[in-house]
């Protein structure tokens, strides 16, 4: 968690956080949730374990990304030249 939100949002890289912390549940998540409790019929702690591997995952995914340096962008780049307000 700290480092999808405190580190990768915080540099700029806001659609990778989305996709880790969004799109991971559903691809992994939940259908590991599904496999485990409705198909295997497993216990709770189990199905809990395999929902858990969503986890693992993202932060596997987000490591690779820390170590890339792709998610720092320059967040204080002027944009525009900013038109002075007029006296009215």
């Amino acid at each position: 968690m700290t480092l999808i939100v405190g580190m990768l949002r915080s540099g700029g890289d806001t659609r990778y956080s989305l996709f880790l912390d969004g799109v991971i549940i559903w691809i992994l998540g939940v259908p590991m949730a599904v496999l485990g409790g409705f198909i295997l019929h497993l216990p709770v702690y189990w199905v809990y374990l395999m929902v858990m591997s969503e986890e693992l995952t993202k932060f596997i995914l987000g490591l690779r990304r820390y170590f890339s340096r792709k998610w720092i962008n320059n967040l204080s780049e002027t944009v525009g030249v900013p038109v002075p307000a007029q006296e009215i």
